[in-house]
């Protein structure tokens, strides 16, 4: 199975705080590493997207800054050996329901499906949410659903933005690069990947209108166009009148 590598610089060693303070948590869930110089000098730690052990060789593989957000240097580096990986090769063990894709390149995703939309009693669309929530209790002893859990609160967010925009109800507009930003989140979600991975730097493998079609999966834009249409089909109205929530 082929992996991406990941340098992390000025580190004697790997710890799950190290990680994440570098920005690596969604690609790396292990911290098996290896001391070693940089692809530009400089020690560090390389590590591998699965939790075999790395090797640095910088001149047969082919390294790439990621993006420094206005510091000094990149908080890590990419790297690959020869052929980079596949969706599959960065697939997660564990995969949200959603939908396959096949993008630009030819490459298949499997685009996690955030919400799903059906037709309310009171309301023309109602959602589903399908991200993990937390766990509440009632005065009786009994679970109740709660909030969408921290991780995956601003996608929450942002896919109901989505469909609202979408459906000409936002106050706003979506700048295309939030959308962007949102579908390779989305993706994230069932693979090892980030914006970076994605990009025309790395994979290279969606462009602007696969990630439009991404973010319409994701939302379940369909599912709501469908419920939509229907109800206002029987209620004799435009769809452009209704609104949409969620039944809770």
């Amino acid at each position: 199975m082929s992996s991406f590598l990941y340098f992390i610089p000025d580190v004697p060693s790997v710890s799950r705080d190290i990680i994440e303070a570098a920005g690596l948590a969604y690609a790396i869930d292990h911290t098996t590493g290896r001391g070693c110089d940089g692809p530009k000098g400089g020690r560090g730690m390389v590590l591998r997207t699965d939790d075999d052990l790395a090797t640095m060789d910088a001149e047969s593989q082919s390294w790439l800054e990621a993006p420094k957000f206005g510091a000094d240097q990149a908080p890590y580096w990419i790297g690959w050996n020869g052929a980079k990986p596949t969706p599959e090769d960065l697939a997660r063990k564990e995969q949200m329901r959603g939908q396959w894709i096949t993008v630009q390149d030819g490459s298949r995703w499997y685009v996690p499906t955030l919400l799903s939309w059906s037709e309310g009693k009171e309301l023309p669309a109602v959602y589903e949410n399908r991200l993990p929530t937390s766990i509440g209790i009632d005065d009786n002893g009994n679970p109740t659903v709660g909030q969408v859990v921290p991780k995956y609160r601003d996608m929450f967010d942002i896919g109901l933005r989505v469909v609202s925009v979408m459906a000409g109800r936002g106050e706003e507009a979506m700048a295309g690069s939030e959308v962007i930003k949102f579908a390779a989140n989305c993706l994230g979600i069932n693979y090892r990947v980030s914006l970076l991975e994605l990009s025309a730097s790395v994979l290279g493998c969606i462009s602007t209108d696969d990630a439009f079609q991404i973010a319409k999966i994701a939302v379940d834009w369909a599912g709501y166009e469908e419920s939509v249409g229907n109800w206002a089909g029987r209620q004799g109205r435009p769809t452009g009148d209704t609104e949409s929530g969620s039944e809770e």
